[in-house]
């Protein structure tokens, strides 16, 4: 190694003497310079800028891992982009090292962004505080992946994960604390420089956040252009423009991005599965990005602001309204469900006259009728989610949708849960009551009541969740919550007291895979469509997947079929069901993902379809 190391250092700087000075033709050694993995010192950086004039910087894959690439261009750019500063080199000997050079400022910003390795050499040189932290901002909010040490040197100005930044997430108090720092002149610099941070068009992303974040996109135009396009990174930016100061314009311009929002996501149903499935995880990063800027601690805050703010709205025309001759007005019924009513001299009619079929009132009117349908979906599945999510509410904020016509008959029907330390494992059995078992029951004004109707008071800051099947399960008492709404007759918006539940098997625990399924068979097509409003996704490689965020985990579902085309043959049969790390791609043992959630239960609605 000591002769290899010797041979380099003697070579190196004969191969470069000759490729630094070189034309347009290739010398002997270029196509061998992308074997070349690092060069040491300023002095051959500023060489090499010096050889490529003004030049733009080769972009792309084929300088650094083709040896075919030998134009003149691609060779200097990938001397550059492995150049590095010497260990004792410091500003003092690069502003030495720059005098009598034509280099300008807006080539070094350039380098930065090309070759991260001079970014702290370059801010102290420059004279620029912030400039680091607006060079990781740029390469933190591309869709590129970097290695570790740029990870890890991203993780010190942002608490967000390097997949939580590849998906869109918008860190905007790190952008505004950079651009601070700054000036609008020098993070034009960056900004125009940040082509120079990805391989090809991943560094859009981070500019149209910077546009959106300062306020030069006009919000009508970028929701047209989202619009026609179905724009992902544009739908992300969406929540970042500025909202007003004054309060109710503020209120008004939050509605209208959550409004397009959703409508945006109910759009995506045309869509086959695995667009549905980006365009579903934008639409929530979107909604996180809108609720950041308004100052919300989660999504879950701004969504029943949002959907209070629509109730409210539509409060109005749940009286009769005069069109003419004939009165409208929207009833809600006891279950939550919108319906447009017309009556003429007092006297209900079965639907509205033709002649009022382009009435304005008539038309708005079945405008909102048909916002409060859709509102009633959103939150029941909002709700289904937070309590498969395991979202926390506060008691107050739950309670202040009883005050939605649409939202109330969901949200008072769900048994709910106090928070309480969750357990460890699943080995508890429905007889056992630990000393701090979880209240139980429904929420009202007055507190929890229980099965037996006695009333559990709770703060209005205490910390609830909807139950799940397992908590009900643990608690000993699920079977007298079934026998509960049978008797009352309470239909629950979606299945929880009567909901399916797999608990994890003694001996499955310390398995990879679970068997639970095995040869059962199955209809792909129909089992894909079942599921798909479970949040499960046909992936072409690994079947069907299911993405937990918050865990990080990935439930795969394997078996011989063909989820992307009907099955012409006998029906297939399942295989097993896997856990993955989001994050490493590692196994999980069954014992390690959550009790309360297990992903196999999740697969219970497909048994309808078996033969």
């Amino acid at each position: 190694m000591d002769f290899a190391h010797t041979l380099y250092r003697e070579t190196l700087p004969m191969v470069l003497a000759v490729e630094l000075k070189r034309g347009e033709q290739p010398t002997p050694f270029s196509p061998e310079i992308s074997h070349i993995q690092a060069i040491y010192g300023i002095d051959y950086m500023i060489q090499i800028l010096t050889a490529l004039g003004k030049d733009p910087l080769a972009r792309g894959y084929g300088y650094s891992y083709s040896s075919s690439n030998t134009d003149r261009k691609t060779v200097l750019s990938h001397l550059l982009k492995i150049s590095l500063p010497k260990p004792e080199e410091t500003a003092a000997d690069l502003k030495k090292a720059l005098q009598g050079t034509d280099i300008t400022k807006k080539r070094l910003v350039e380098l930065a962004m090309y070759a991260q390795q001079w970014i702290p050499l370059l801010e102290e040189y420059l004279a620029l505080p912030g400039f680091a932290s607006a060079c990781y901002y740029f390469m933190a909010h591309t869709s590129d992946l970097y290695d570790e040490q740029v990870l890890s040197i991203i993780a010190r100005y942002t608490p967000l994960s390097p997949e939580e930044l590849k998906d869109g997430a918008f860190d905007i108090h790190w952008f505004f604390e950079a651009y601070g720092k700054l000036g609008e002149k020098n993070f034009k610099l960056l900004y125009d420089a940040a082509k120079y941070s990805s391989y090809g068009i991943a560094h859009g992303r981070a500019r149209k956040y910077a546009d959106a974040a300062l306020g030069k996109v006009n919000p009508d135009a970028l929701m047209e252009e989202i619009g026609q396009k179905r724009n992902k990174d544009l739908l992300m930016s969406l929540g970042l423009l500025p909202l007003s100061d004054d309060k109710k314009q503020r209120e008004a311009e939050m509605l209208l991005r959550y409004h397009f929002i959703q409508k945006y996501k109910k759009e995506s149903r045309q869509f086959g599965a695995q667009r549905r499935a980006s365009e579903g995880r934008a639409v929530e990063i979107a909604l996180r990005n809108l609720s950041v800027n308004a100052g919300f601690t989660d999504v879950t805050r701004l969504v029943l602001r949002m959907e209070g703010q629509l109730a409210r709205q539509s409060a109005q025309y749940f009286d009769w309204q005069p069109a003419g001759d004939i009165e409208l007005m929207i009833d809600v019924d006891a279950n939550g469900r919108s319906a447009l009513k017309c009556r003429k001299g007092g006297k209900l009619l079965k639907s509205v006259p033709t002649r009022y079929k382009k009435d304005e009132t008539v038309l708005h009117l079945q405008a909102v009728n048909k916002q409060l349908k859709e509102q009633y979906s959103r939150t029941r599945q909002m709700m289904e989610q937070a309590m498969e999510d395991r979202t926390a509410f506060e008691v107050w904020e739950y309670l202040e949708m009883y005050q939605n016509p649409v939202a109330r008959p969901i949200t008072e029907r769900l048994v709910v849960r106090t928070i309480t330390e969750e357990p460890a494992a699943q080995t508890v059995s429905p007889a056992e009551s630990p000393a701090n078992a979880p209240t139980l029951g429904f929420l009202t004004a007055d507190g929890i009541v229980d099965l037996a109707g006695a009333v559990h008071q709770v703060d209005p800051e205490d910390q609830i969740l909807i139950a799940h099947p397992f908590d009900l399960y643990r608690s000993g008492r699920w079977h007298e919550y079934q026998k509960l709404l049978f008797e009352k007759q309470l239909k629950q918006p979606f299945k929880q007291v009567f909901r399916e539940l797999y608990v994890k098997l003694d001996e499955e625990l310390e398995k990879e895979a679970s068997m639970l399924f095995s040869g059962n068979q199955i209809q792909p097509q129909k089992t894909v469509g079942a599921l798909r409003s479970r949040r499960w996704v046909a992936d072409y490689e690994d079947g069907l997947q299911k993405i937990y965020y918050k865990e990080n985990i990935v439930a795969c579902i394997y078996a011989m079929a063909d989820w992307f085309s009907p099955s012409d043959v006998e029906a297939p049969t399942l295989e097993y069901v896997v856990f993955t790390d989001r994050k490493t791609g590692e196994a999980l043992k069954i014992e390690y993902y959550p009790p309360w959630e297990p992903p196999v239960s999740r697969f219970r609605a497909t048994r309808k379809f078996l033969p």
